[in-house]
C-alpha cells in the first residue's frame, strides 16, 4: 500500500492562477453577477472525473468563457485552449502537470441573448506536490 506524505495539487487553484498568468485577466471560481460589466469571463471549476494510480492523479477541470461577440468568444477560446496546451510540463506555486489531455469548446445555451457561452473540460496528470 501507497502512503501519501505529500498533497496533490489543488487543480481548481493551479488553472485559475496558470490562466490568469497567461491570458493576463481575472480568472473566476463563480459566475460573477453581473458579467455584461467585466467581460470577457473565464470561470474554472472541478469536473467530477478523474482517476488516481499510484503516485500519479487524474483530474478533470471545467473552463466557462463568455463574451459579448463571435469574434471575441474565437479569440479567447484559442488563447484558452493554447494556455491549457502549454501546462503539460508545466506548473506554477499550486503544483506541476505532467500533461493535459481534452478539451474542444463549445457553444452551450446560457439563456442570455446578449451573453456567449462556451464550455471545455480538460484532464490534468499530476503527482503529489514537494511540499
Amino acid at each position: 500500500m501507497l502512503t501519501y506524505t505529500h498533497p496533490f495539487p489543488i487543480h481548481v487553484q493551479l488553472v485559475r492562477h496558470w490562466l490568469m498568468d497567461q491570458l493576463h485577466m481575472d480568472v473566476w471560481t463563480r459566475t460573477p453577477n453581473d458579467m455584461t460589466a467585466i467581460l470577457p469571463v473565464v470561470k474554472v471549476g472541478g469536473s467530477p472525473s478523474g482517476w488516481a494510480d499510484g503516485y500519479t492523479r487524474s483530474a478533470s477541470i471545467d473552463i466557462d468563457l463568455f463574451t459579448a461577440s463571435q469574434g471575441d468568444m474565437d479569440r479567447l477560446s484559442q488563447q484558452a485552449d493554447m494556455a491549457m496546451l502549454r501546462l503539460a510540463g508545466n506548473g506554477n506555486s499550486y503544483g506541476y502537470v505532467d500533461d493535459v489531455t481534452g478539451g474542444s469548446f463549445a457553444a452551450v445555451d446560457y439563456g442570455d441573448p446578449d451573453l456567449l457561452r462556451y464550455v471545455a473540460t480538460y484532464s490534468l496528470t499530476m503527482r503529489p506536490t514537494a511540499n
